[in-house]
């Protein structure tokens, strides 16, 4: 199995970016761990984070829902041969 680092060095993308998939460093980073810790239902985690960015924890809710219905139209829509 390859490694992210060697994926992610054959794919045009930010510094900024790479490092946040890879270390999990910068403000993507953050933003990456914040969406796992809200995946994980880590509200404690989550909270540092809200609080860190003043993000609107509503907006990510609802956001987040949609993203999980789209996901679901879109596995439905594959296992149904539809896409």
């Amino acid at each position: 199995m390859r490694k992210l680092e060697n994926i992610l060095a054959e794919i045009s993308l930010s510094n900024n970016l790479k490092e946040a998939l890879i270390k999990r460093e910068g403000q993507l980073g953050d933003l990456l761990l914040f969406i796992e810790a809200f995946e994980k239902l880590n509200l404690k985690e989550a909270e540092n984070y809200i609080e860190k960015y003043s993000i609107n924890y509503g907006m990510v809710f609802d956001n987040y829902s949609t993203a999980l219905e789209k996901t679901k139209d879109i596995v439905e829509a594959f296992e149904n041969n539809k896409l």
